[in-house]
């Protein structure tokens, strides 16, 4: 993957830009936008393979393969056999960039749940947002200051519903969640993704983009005791796994995300297994954004 330059921070110009965030941000109140914008992103995802009008949708939305836009999946249920020795875990990491930000907020409802109206996950299980730029959803009402030890148990009833853990950096999204020009480097996205209602996940099915969710060095792999029950298949939200000659087969771009392993719990027929270690950090995969938290 090409390195990108360093994100470079927009001028602040008598505070209009911020006081344009101060309308759009969903609050307590209001979110006509952010449900608006989240609509909108996945409409126009399958006329992004359309030539220059597909480049034009990217840069607008600002997830072009040069912008910063990014994700990274991190896996909550992992087979520690399955492990590089030594090499953190995913959940490990998650939990330190919790327990060493600045300041942590949970947002009381899913933006992606609570849109498409999920009616198979909990909606009450909201993002955590991490660092400075976090004080914009608790100064509007949908998210509330976290204890490290508040963020842990959230990320804990998260694996135990087998839901799929990301780290998200979305520029866009300075708009849905008011965050201000000059905290834009300071907040970082933790979610915790369902199959039938992620944002990310049906952006990434239907956009002419490399992938919004990168893998942190874990993708899934199948058994020979694979009876081709076709369990993982729906289960997959990016449309990755198909019917094989003796086995199902995983494409090569699996991100690792694990929502297949619980699907196939009855056969055990799958497993994460990783490939490469992870980085001690999780603000290290986000290439050319000084992140502090």
């Amino acid at each position: 993957m090409e390195k990108k330059l360093p994100f470079t921070p927009r001028k602040n110009i008598l505070g209009i830009n911020n006081w344009i965030k101060s309308k759009t941000a969903k609050t307590s109140k209001a979110q006509n936008f952010g449900r608006m914008f989240f609509k909108t992103i996945l409409f126009a995802a399958p006329y992004t393979k359309v030539p220059l009008l597909g480049d034009a949708i990217l840069k607008v939305a600002r997830m072009s393969e040069k912008d910063h836009t990014a994700g990274y999946t991190l896996p909550l249920n992992v087979d520690l056999s399955n492990r590089i020795d030594q090499s953190t875990l995913p959940i490990d990491l998650m939990k330190k960039v919790v327990k060493e930000s600045s300041y942590c907020a949970i947002i009381k409802t899913c933006m992606c749940r609570e849109t498409f109206t999920c009616k198979d996950y909990p909606r009450d299980l909201g993002c955590l947002f991490i660092g400075r730029g976090a004080h914009s959803v608790v100064d509007n009402g949908i998210a509330n200051v976290a204890t490290v030890e508040e963020c842990y148990a959230h990320i804990d009833r998260a694996a135990a519903l087998g839901l799929a853990g990301k780290a998200f950096w979305v520029e866009a999204e300075e708009y849905v969640w008011g965050v201000k020009d000059e905290d834009i480097q300071n907040f970082l996205e933790i979610c915790f993704c369902c199959p039938c209602c992620c944002a990310a996940f049906n952006f990434d099915r239907n956009a002419n983009r490399t992938s919004l969710t990168l893998p942190t060095g874990w993708v899934a792999e199948v058994e020979e005791t694979c009876v081709k029950c076709g369990a993982c298949i729906k289960a997959c939200p990016s449309n990755l796994i198909s019917i094989g000659t003796s086995t199902i087969v995983i494409d090569e771009k699996c991100s690792g995300c694990g929502l297949c392993i619980g699907a196939c719990s009855k056969q055990k027929a799958l497993k994460l297994v990783q490939k490469e270690a992870m980085k001690e950090d999780v603000k290290e995969y986000f290439d050319g954004l000084n992140l502090i938290l």
